[in-house]
């Protein structure tokens, strides 16, 4: 499943200065828009320490809830959308004057 895929920082930000479309999208571990939200659903929550260089604070937690993220993510997908449709009707308005 796509929650066994692992990648390392530098292999995601090299696609991604590579990307255009739908090229960066692996269609074989998510053949459709949703399957990546429905593995996220699957999954439990989870603790992450992140180690720092201040010794004031030389580590802290953040709770992962898959639920909250898949939540957020879907708000700023319909968000982007939204913006996407406004810019379009600008854009067919363009020039017909």
């Amino acid at each position: 499943t796509s929650s066994e895929i692992k990648r390392t920082d530098t292999a995601v930000s090299s696609e991604l200065l590579r990307y255009h479309g739908l090229g960066a999208l692996n269609m074989t571990v998510f053949p459709t828009w949703e399957c990546y939200f429905r593995d996220l659903l699957a999954m439990n929550g989870t603790t992450i320490v992140v180690e720092t260089h201040d010794p004031r604070v030389p580590e802290f937690e953040i709770d992962i809830e898959p639920t909250s993220l898949c939540s957020r993510l879907l708000s700023v997908r319909e968000q982007i959308a939204k913006e996407f449709v406004k810019d379009l009707g600008t854009i067919a308005g363009m020039g017909k004057d």
